[in-house]
Formats: structure tokens, C-alpha cells, sequence
């Protein structure tokens, strides 16, 4: 038993080659699924909160952020940033 369990051991660790090739598939995967499920949820989440002006708790707070990013619009550029 323990001699078949340590040869199949060796067998799946024999190719360094194939062990990287599997773990760096695997790495790319993980990290494009996780791009695109934190925009999915950002994305949500940037609805829920466009949506939530009739509610009068979120009301001032949505208020508050829209002037903010107003105010960044009207603001000059910062010298040497290319925007003219």
C-alpha cells in the first residue's frame, strides 16, 4: 500500500515542468476571475448607490460624493500633468 501511494507520489511530481505549467494556469485563472468579480461587484454596488438617492439616509451622503467629483472637474491642472 505504501509503496503504490509513493510511487503515484513520484509519478505526479516527477515533472517539475508540468508542475509549473499547472500552478501558473492556475495562478492566472484565480487572478483574472478575481479582476472581473471585484468589477462585477463594484459595478453593483455603484448602481445600488445611484439608485439609492430616494433614500433619505444615503441621500446627503450620494449628495456630498457628486459635489466632491464636481468640484475635482472645475479644479485647474497640476503643472507638468500634460492637461492644458
Amino acid at each position: 500500500m505504501k509503496n503504490s501511494s509513493l510511487q503515484k507520489f513520484e509519478r505526479i511530481y516527477k515533472s517539475q515542468k508540468q508542475l509549473f505549467i499547472d500552478n501558473l494556469i492556475g495562478g492566472v485563472a484565480w487572478g483574472i476571475g478575481s479582476v472581473i468579480g471585484a468589477t462585477l461587484f463594484v459595478a453593483l454596488l455603484g448602481i445600488v448607490i445611484s439608485r439609492s438617492n430616494n433614500i433619505p439616509i444615503l441621500r446627503d451622503v450620494v449628495g456630498v460624493i457628486i459635489e466632491e467629483i464636481d468640484e475635482g472637474k472645475s479644479l485647474t491642472p497640476l503643472p507638468g500633468t500634460g492637461d492644458q
